[in-house]
């Protein structure tokens, strides 16, 4: 069966899921192919990552767009993305983040 491509309308759990899968078969892939798709992925990941330092540096140069930084952090998918990339980093902010998510109707 051939993969079809992601949707704006994919559900972003749905699009995880997908991932991991996908990551799953490659790594059921032969050694060459599976050698191939990895070094593929690697560079893929690593050209994206520059640009999303890049990205984060310009926007916290500039208090508006810092706040509009801030904001889009907020979202499960942009802090994802940072995480993935290793641009913020997991423990602490994590944390932070689930306790006001859990306290946010309170307030």
């Amino acid at each position: 069966m051939m993969p079809t491509a992601s949707t704006s309308t994919e559900a972003f759990e749905d699009l995880a899921a997908r991932i991991d899968r996908l990551r799953d078969r490659v790594g059921h892939a032969d050694p060459a192919s599976r050698d191939l798709l990895e070094e593929t992925l690697a560079a893929i990941t690593e050209f994206n990552r520059r640009g999303l330092v890049a990205l984060v540096h310009a926007l916290r140069e500039d208090p508006a767009a810092a706040e509009v930084l801030h904001a889009a952090v907020d979202t499960p998918e942009v802090m994802a993305l940072l995480v993935a990339h290793g641009i913020v980093r997991t423990g602490r902010t994590l944390d932070v983040l689930t306790v006001l998510e859990q306290i946010r109707p309170h307030l």
